[in-house]
């Protein structure tokens, strides 16, 4: 059980105090433990709805994509995410694509905005994801349906950031975390996330926890 679940709801101040103290008369005992079972209840019930506001936000989603830091890398041009054909890039065959971005990808661009290779590639990303992606909570339209000009319309593209849960412990090895958030969405969504990426090692990781695979076209 997660250390903040445990300390909201098992050992709280008042388990502590019925336990390190002479609780007084059984009157006062039962109030305690009734406020107690009270509050449980009200923190159970609050879990249950952020979990259900969860499923309900992935289920509406589209054809759900996860791509590790290097597909944010390769473009070539700062408007990439907003002018390419994302469905061709990605391999992808929908009406509507959702970019998954774990806020680990957000913070491996972050640190390579500065790299002498990649440094403008990690700005450009990061300036499309920022400008693109909606509210706390909310999906961002990265590409409207039929944008692109094209004789086929070509899908919605939106992007839905995956942020931290509090109590939340990523994984020390950001290849492990970004599929493993990956997993989590497709938990939540009922449906397969898809991982692009041209690594190999990282396709095996998401294959090992169930995420099917597609291989990007280079830009």
């Amino acid at each position: 059980m997660p250390e903040d679940v445990k300390r909201s709801l098992i050992v709280t101040d008042t388990y502590r105090m019925l336990f390190a103290s002479d609780p007084g008369s059984a009157e006062h005992v039962l109030r305690a433990v009734t406020l107690e079972l009270d509050r449980i209840v009200r923190v159970l019930t609050s879990l249950l709805e952020s979990v259900q506001h969860q499923v309900d936000y992935w289920q509406n989603c589209g054809f759900l994509v996860l791509s590790d830091t290097n597909f944010y890398l390769s473009p070539t041009s700062a408007d990439y995410l907003e002018m390419a054909d994302l469905a061709h890039a990605l391999d992808v065959t929908a009406d509507h694509i959702t970019l998954v971005v774990p806020i680990a990808v957000i913070d491996e661009l972050d640190n390579l905005k500065r790299d002498k290779q990649r440094g403008d590639q990690a700005r450009w990303a990061l300036r499309s994801i920022e400008k693109h992606s909606g509210s706390l909570g909310a999906r961002g339209i990265l590409q409207h349906r039929g944008a692109l000009n094209q004789p086929d319309p070509g899908p919605l593209v939106d992007i839905a950031v995956v942020f931290d849960t509090p109590g939340h412990s990523p994984a020390i090895v950001t290849d492990d975390e970004i599929v493993t958030r990956g997993q989590d969405v497709q938990t939540m969504a009922g449906k397969p996330v898809h991982l692009a990426s041209y690594d190999l090692g990282f396709q095996l990781r998401a294959r090992s926890l169930g995420l099917s695979i597609t291989t990007p076209t280079p830009p």
